[in-house]
């Protein structure tokens, strides 16, 4: 429950700054198309397996929503869960989801065709935050035990093989550039990265200037970072670059005291996530991209092509899921 913690925490200072984030960059831009969704009080990741299919998913209690050709459909609520944190895509069919059961142990699901087809739970796990997939085949998740001890977990054709503890601390998200090594961040005394190689954990780095990194991804060699300066809110945006595994470039972002989360259309640009705005990355570089009003906090983001991405979070001030398209084909190249 730390990861939301935080989030909660930066909530109520990030607020603090919408008024002046209604800034002309978004209103050049075409507008986001914000459709809500019946059911969940939040939804926090999104993923597009295919070219015209996302999946979004949330809580309370645990939610899929499935969202094809820019609609939203359905919400699904699934039996036995108290929230689904995130998700990641093998295929146009298959996705796995983690989060955390009613009983407060961590979850993985496995979803075909927006059905959950399997619900295991992870012994020694409070709650699994993040999950990336290196292979069609393997998959890892990560999370915390319960007593600020990180997990990191070994999923093989959906089916849960190890738990590995991770005492450096808990660990927030996960991305995997290549077929064998993944990066992973999380926090104890101070945020930190770590390298994970073929399933094992090689090397553990702090960062300078971070309290708290959560959201991750990674095209190629380079990978992106988000978070902020402070562990509780009330500190700075923060946006680190890693190129193979080492720190390149750490920015402070004064227009946001937290970021989120980010995704990458290639290893020059991205789009993160932060209380109602969304922000460009351009080789580490953050511009405000669009301001969108209607969202109460962004979540989490996700583009299905070069020129359409969907943010999800919490409809302005109402505990209602949303979701947000909008167009980035007139981005930075």
């Amino acid at each position: 429950m730390y990861r939301r913690a935080v989030i909660a925490m930066a909530v109520v200072s990030m607020l603090l700054l919408s008024a002046s984030m209604n800034m002309s960059r978004a209103d050049a831009r075409d507008p986001a198309t914000v459709q809500t969704v019946a059911g969940p009080e939040y939804l926090y990741d999104v993923s597009c397996p295919s070219p015209d299919a996302c999946l979004a998913v949330g809580s309370y209690p645990g939610t899929i929503v499935p969202i094809s050709n820019g609609r939203v459909g359905t919400a699904q609520t699934v039996d036995g869960t108290n929230q689904l944190n995130r998700l990641a895509c093998i295929s146009n069919s298959t996705c796995y989801a983690v989060g955390q059961s009613l009983l407060g142990v961590g979850i993985v699901l496995t979803i075909s065709d927006t059905r959950v087809t399997r619900t295991q739970t992870v012994t020694g796990t409070s709650d699994l935050y993040g999950i990336a997939c290196a292979t069609s085949h393997t998959c890892y998740a990560v999370g915390n035990s319960g007593y600020g001890v990180g997990v990191l977990i070994e999923v093989k054709d959906g089916s849960v093989e190890s738990t590995q503890r991770v005492p450096e601390g808990q660990l927030f998200d996960i991305a995997c550039p290549n077929s064998m090594t993944c990066y992973a961040d999380g926090l104890a005394s101070s945020a930190f990265i770590a390298t994970v190689n073929d399933g094992v954990i090689s090397e553990v780095q702090e960062v300078p200037q971070a309290g708290y990194l959560g959201g991750i991804a990674c095209v190629g060699a380079t990978c992106y970072l988000v978070g902020s300066t402070s562990s509780v809110g009330y500190g700075y945006g923060l946006v680190v670059t890693l190129i193979r595994g080492e720190v390149a470039n750490v920015q402070v972002v004064t227009e946001t005291d937290w970021i989120g989360d980010i995704t990458c259309l290639n290893s020059t640009t991205c789009f993160a996530v932060a209380s109602q705005t969304v922000f460009e990355v351009n080789r580490g570089t953050t511009t405000e991209f669009a301001n969108i009003p209607e969202m109460y906090f962004i979540y989490g983001i996700t583009c299905q092509s070069t020129k359409t991405c969907f943010a999800v979070g919490q409809l302005e001030s109402q505990f209602i899921g949303a979701v947000a398209s909008f167009k980035v084909s007139g981005s930075t190249p």
